[in-house]
């Protein structure tokens, strides 16, 4: 009975190991969705700058031709 599994401690160690791993899980979760969501408003201002320098050069062309 040297073995892990028959150890009356080993249940503990199980469920300490599991719990801590679910929470580190979920720790990686939330940074991810974090993360993730300040890259995708980073994506919408640059898509807003971008339209508004594409509608700019319209208008200098524009202004160009009058």
């Amino acid at each position: 009975m040297n073995q892990l599994e028959g150890s009356r401690i080993f249940p503990h160690i199980a469920w300490i190991l599991i719990v801590g791993f679910a929470i580190f899980t979920w720790t990686l979760t939330m940074h991810l969705k974090s993360e993730m969501s300040k890259i995708s408003s980073n994506i919408e201002i640059s898509n807003t700058d971008l339209q508004q320098i594409q509608k700019q050069k319209i208008r200098n062309r524009i202004n160009s031709l009058e």
